[in-house]
């Protein structure tokens, strides 16, 4: 039986090539878009980041050039020093009680806690971070006594501030995939870093401080972050 191939035409050797030449050319197109989108994702990250310590950077060196004192944490907190010397826009709460659970509204959209609390009960918080809760009393706890509630690792609780990049947006949540940032400054050299760098510079490249890792910390690819899962 013959077949008849014009009521079944193929295509011809043209116009698959022109399909080709087309199909290469619309991943020319959108390859690169979606590459300038995770390289944006990754500079926005590294650049709030950044950004934001600088901004507690200069609002302690500013405290101590205006009241001519160094900075005492005992006798002035971190909260103090930014809302009266620190660049933001907003300084809120996350309701009327407790107080404690405030946060500083910088200018790229950031919000700037010294009050993990805010992130870690349900209670009385904002209910971005209420289910589930990105944080527990261990997350961030001494590693030598991790029976004990905390979130600055073995330094003071008053050196530690907690940056969320995406505020209100997802993932609100800690870790190497979260936007959730935990950082601390030295008051005396006015260093500052985030808990996984300084974990690692002062107990040595071989202590796991994998609990300690952000995000940040993984796209800047510090040592020992690509063995954190």
């Amino acid at each position: 039986m013959r077949h008849d191939r014009s009521k079944h035409p193929g295509m011809s050797l043209v116009e698959v090539l022109i399909a080709l030449a087309l199909a290469g050319l619309l991943a020319m197109l959108t390859i690169p878009k979606f590459l300038a989108g995770n390289k944006e994702t990754t500079n926005n990250i590294v650049g709030k980041t950044e950004q934001n310590m600088q901004q507690v950077v200069s609002a302690f060196q500013l405290y101590e050039k205006q009241s001519g004192q160094s900075v005492n944490l005992n006798n002035v907190s971190i909260n103090a020093i930014i809302f009266n010397f620190g660049s933001f826009m907003a300084y809120k709460k996350a309701e009327d009680t407790p107080i404690l659970k405030t946060y500083f509204l910088m200018q790229d959209g950031t919000r700037l806690t010294t009050e993990p609390r805010l992130f870690s009960t349900a209670t009385a918080t904002l209910p971005e971070y209420s289910n589930p809760l990105p944080l527990t009393p261990e997350n961030w706890a001494d590693p030598d006594t991790p029976n004990v509630p905390g979130y600055c690792g073995d330094y003071p609780a008053n050196q530690c501030l907690y940056l969320d990049l995406n505020g209100r947006k997802t993932p609100n949540r800690i870790g190497k995939g979260g936007d959730i940032v935990p950082i601390r400054i030295d008051p005396s050299t006015k260093r500052i870093q985030t808990l996984y760098q300084w974990a690692k510079e002062d107990r040595g490249d071989n202590f796991n401080a994998c609990a300690f890792v952000s995000v940040y910390d993984r796209i800047s690819e510090f040592p020992g972050t690509t063995a954190c899962n």
